[in-house]
């Protein structure tokens, strides 16, 4: 029943007939209506189940300070302007305001604002309804927690695993270049013999690859507190992947891995920032090189694509990627199953990859077929801002 302070005043309302009023008062939401001076007039059964009580009869919507805290004066304002409005969900605590009868109770709701005009077309009440959604709320807020929980989980085990494998691949090379150290100063080999040689070499080569790993580590953390520099300027395609290309060609060799280079002859020049550059090229095209068989073959390809863009393929004969694996590829501190005797990644390369061309304007991407090789890719602008000519 409507609350016996209010019930009377209902007759204002245009003279309703029995069955509206019944309507209203046994209506399954919660339902208020009040004048243009912001008195309420009228609330239903379920009103006062929801908020434990009534508003006194001194009560003004315009002076709530709950409503005003809320922000939901505009809302307000606008319902009575005319305009059906509708209120995004909101937390209710009902310990706020003096006249609620159940202290404590906090729960989220929706409104919605409708606007009775009279016979004359002017607004002079807007009816509320109010919907208590706090179970979708907690179910809502409950699966945000989980999914955050189960995100930083996953964190956390990646980053184990990445620490993991990292730690491995650091002191590989470590441990080669204090093994092949020691040998040649404590005079276990000639000098100038070609174990010398060799063994310095293999020093070298070694030293070379700990500093790669510790610089891919370094960029991405780099790029991920946002102080990547880029330097754009103008760039020799081919010279650019030849340079890239010999300092990888020990490896080559020993594996006997023919690369070629096709590059695209209208694609001469283009301007971005050059270390970035053979940088994204160098992680491609190492990693085609430690997934290619012995007697492969690899690919490195340039073409224009569009006269702004140009893409840098790296193709090979390796072992060639699962479909379920393809989406984690450019992931950071994801390592993928390689299958039997085949290291895994460090999980940094190409996700550095990827961050370093995106930085640019650009995209990365690869097709595969297990067994028979990948094709990487990157498509990067022609001309990468920040340039300017001096």
């Amino acid at each position: 029943m409507v609350d016996a302070r209010l019930g009377d005043n209902l007759a204002t309302i245009g003279d309703p007939a029995f069955l509206l009023q019944t309507l209203f008062t046994e209506a399954p939401v919660a339902f208020a209506i009040a004048r243009a001076d912001g008195r309420c007039l009228a609330v239903n059964r379920v009103f006062r189940e929801l908020f434990g009580s009534v508003p006194p009869p001194e009560y003004n919507i315009f002076r709530d300070e709950l409503v005003r805290a809320q922000g939901l004066l505009p809302y307000v304002e606008r319902a009575f302007g005319g305009e059906q409005v509708a209120v995004p969900a909101f937390w209710y605590d009902a310990s706020e305001l003096e006249h609620v009868q159940v202290a404590g109770r906090r729960v989220a709701i929706e409104v919605l604002m409708t606007p009775l005009p009279d016979r004359d077309g002017a607004v002079r009440h807007v009816a509320f309804c109010y919907k208590d959604v706090t179970a979708e709320h907690e179910r809502e807020r409950l699966r945000q927690i989980e999914d955050h929980n189960r995100r930083v989980q996953e964190a956390n085990r990646l980053k184990s695993e990445f620490l993991a494998v990292m730690s491995h691949e650091l002191r590989t090379p470590l441990n080669a270049i204090i093994g092949f150290a020691e040998l040649v100063f404590y005079g276990r080999v000639e000098p100038g013999s070609p174990e010398h040689h060799e063994f310095v070499g293999d020093i070298l080569t070694s030293g070379r690859h700990l500093l790669q790993l510790i610089n891919d580590i370094l960029d991405l953390a780099m790029i991920e507190s946002g102080k990547l520099e880029l330097r754009p300027e103008p760039v020799a395609v081919e010279p650019a992947i030849g340079e890239v290309a010999s300092l990888l060609r020990t490896l080559s060799l020993q594996k006997r891995i023919r690369v070629q280079v096709e590059a695209d002859r209208a694609l001469q020049v283009v301007v971005v920032d050059p270390a970035r550059f053979k940088q994204v090229l160098y992680n491609y095209l190492s990693n085609a090189l430690k997934f290619t068989p012995e007697g492969g073959s690899i690919v490195v390809r340039t073409s224009a694509v569009t006269d702004d863009a140009f893409r840098l393929e790296v193709e090979d004969t390796g072992i060639g990627i699962a479909p379920d694996q393809i989406e984690r590829l450019f992931l950071k501190f994801e390592q993928l199953d390689t299958g039997a005797g085949k290291p895994p990644g460090t999980g940094v390369g190409l996700a550095l990859t990827r961050k370093i061309v995106e930085a640019q304007g650009g995209s990365v991407g690869v097709r595969s077929r297990l067994g028979e090789g990948s094709v990487f890719h990157a498509v990067l602008p022609r001309q990468c801002a920040g340039y300017s000519a001096r």
